[in-house]
Protein backbone atom coordinates (compact mmCIF):
# COMPACT_ATOMS: atom_id res chain seq x y z
CA UNK A 1 0.00 0.00 0.00
CA UNK A 2 2.70 2.11 1.23
CA UNK A 3 4.44 1.71 -2.40
CA UNK A 4 1.24 2.77 -4.41
CA UNK A 5 0.81 5.47 -2.66
CA UNK A 6 4.19 6.70 -2.57
CA UNK A 7 5.32 5.70 -5.94
CA UNK A 8 7.82 8.74 -6.57
CA UNK A 9 9.85 7.69 -3.17
CA UNK A 10 10.02 4.49 -4.13
CA UNK A 11 11.47 5.02 -7.20
CA UNK A 12 14.07 7.01 -6.34
CA UNK A 13 17.66 4.86 -6.89
CA UNK A 14 19.31 6.03 -4.14
CA UNK A 15 16.28 5.64 -1.64
CA UNK A 16 17.98 2.31 0.13
CA UNK A 17 21.21 4.43 0.65
CA UNK A 18 19.76 7.58 2.19
CA UNK A 19 17.60 4.80 4.55
CA UNK A 20 20.27 3.16 5.21
CA UNK A 21 22.39 6.76 6.42
CA UNK A 22 19.54 7.92 7.96
CA UNK A 23 19.14 4.90 9.94
CA UNK A 24 23.03 5.23 11.00
CA UNK A 25 22.35 8.90 11.97
CA UNK A 26 19.48 7.96 14.33
CA UNK A 27 21.54 5.58 15.58
CA UNK A 28 24.78 7.62 16.49
CA UNK A 29 22.43 9.49 18.11
CA UNK A 30 20.50 7.44 20.31
CA UNK A 31 23.71 6.05 21.14
CA UNK A 32 24.75 9.26 22.10
CA UNK A 33 21.51 10.01 23.97
CA UNK A 34 22.09 6.59 26.16
CA UNK A 35 25.77 6.96 27.37
CA UNK A 36 27.40 3.84 28.98
CA UNK A 37 30.68 3.08 27.91
CA UNK A 38 30.66 -0.79 27.72
CA UNK A 39 26.84 -0.87 26.20
CA UNK A 40 27.84 1.82 23.37
CA UNK A 41 31.20 0.08 22.49
CA UNK A 42 28.46 -2.79 21.84
CA UNK A 43 26.24 -0.87 19.68
CA UNK A 44 28.51 0.91 17.75
CA UNK A 45 30.23 -2.21 16.73
CA UNK A 46 26.31 -3.57 15.47
CA UNK A 47 26.55 -0.17 13.74
CA UNK A 48 29.64 -1.02 11.77
CA UNK A 49 29.11 -4.89 11.12
CA UNK A 50 25.56 -4.29 10.26
CA UNK A 51 25.29 -0.88 8.39
CA UNK A 52 28.31 0.14 6.68
CA UNK A 53 28.19 -1.81 3.88
CA UNK A 54 31.36 -2.54 1.62
CA UNK A 55 29.36 -3.70 -1.54
CA UNK A 56 25.97 -3.33 -3.31
CA UNK A 57 25.33 -7.11 -2.15
CA UNK A 58 26.15 -5.59 1.62
CA UNK A 59 23.91 -2.78 1.37
CA UNK A 60 21.17 -4.93 0.29
CA UNK A 61 21.56 -6.60 3.48
CA UNK A 62 21.37 -3.87 6.06
CA UNK A 63 18.14 -3.47 7.98
CA UNK A 64 16.63 -1.69 5.41
CA UNK A 65 17.88 -3.45 2.60
CA UNK A 66 16.18 -6.14 4.00
CA UNK A 67 12.83 -4.40 4.15
CA UNK A 68 12.49 -2.97 0.80
CA UNK A 69 13.54 -6.06 -0.57
CA UNK A 70 9.78 -7.43 1.20
CA UNK A 71 8.11 -4.40 -0.68
CA UNK A 72 9.07 -5.81 -4.68
CA UNK A 73 7.48 -9.17 -3.59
Amino acid sequence: MLKEGLSEIFADQMLLKKLNLNFIITGMMWIADNWSTNWNKEMMQKIIDNELPNSEQELSESYFGKVLMYTNL
